[in-house]
């Protein structure tokens, strides 16, 4: 199967709705008021922590209010003099534009005292929401859990394979990803791309789904 045939390429996953937890966007948003805007979105990789702070950001882009989106997932978190101007360069930035805002994607990649940095400054903001995997000096927003019924969801979408079928398949693939629906969804296009066809797509999954009980 070519790569634009393939189901599971990264343009159909990145167009598909994510359901937050089962939750609207607007309920995180009105969450965020009462908590002045500042709050971490938490979970472990590949939940969805990304793509939910980014659905905030455009929201509050959209709504004309000053915003300002900061990526610390790639760096190594190493003490080396380039990576630390990696690091030293994105808290300046928030500084600076503290009037704004913030959105900071990967929070964890930042030495401990730059984090403690953020955290003291945090107050100068207009808002700070980040992505972590442990909550520290802002209050929880959400903790985002990978849940086996949209990722069946998804793959029945996607894959045009009955729920019923999906629904133990996608609890076996979690197991064994611990939990990381991007490390699923490249495993599933790793299967697709070996398929001579999508009929031979629906059948290797068919036959992948346990027959056991859960």
């Amino acid at each position: 199967m070519l790569a634009h045939e393939n189901p599971f390429r990264a343009s159909n996953i990145d167009s598909l709705p994510n359901s937050f937890g089962q939750k609207p966007l607007k309920f995180y948003v009105s969450r965020l008021e009462p908590l002045n805007r500042r709050a971490a979105i938490i979970g472990e990789h590949g939940v969805g922590k990304s793509t939910l702070l980014v659905a905030l950001y455009e929201h509050y882009q959209q709504s004309g209010c000053p915003v300002l989106l900061l990526r610390g997932c790639g760096l190594d978190g190493k003490y080396s003099l380039r990576s630390y101007k990696k690091h030293l360069k994105l808290v300046l930035t928030a500084v600076l534009y503290r009037k704004s805002i913030i959105f900071f994607d990967g929070i964890d990649s930042l030495p401990a005292h730059l984090k403690w940095i953020i955290g003291i400054l945090s107050f100068l903001f207009v808002g700070l929401i980040v992505t972590s995997h442990s909550t520290e000096y802002l209050p929880t927003l959400v903790e985002l859990r990978a849940l086996p019924e949209i990722l069946a969801s998804r793959i029945s979408e996607l894959a045009v394979v009955p729920l019923e079928s999906t629904l133990p398949l996608a609890r076996e693939l979690l197991k064994q990803h611990q939990n990381n629906y991007r490390q699923v969804f490249l495993g599933l296009f790793t299967i697709a791309a070996t398929c001579r066809n999508h009929s031979e797509l629906q059948h290797r999954l068919i036959e992948r789904t346990p027959r056991f009980p859960y």
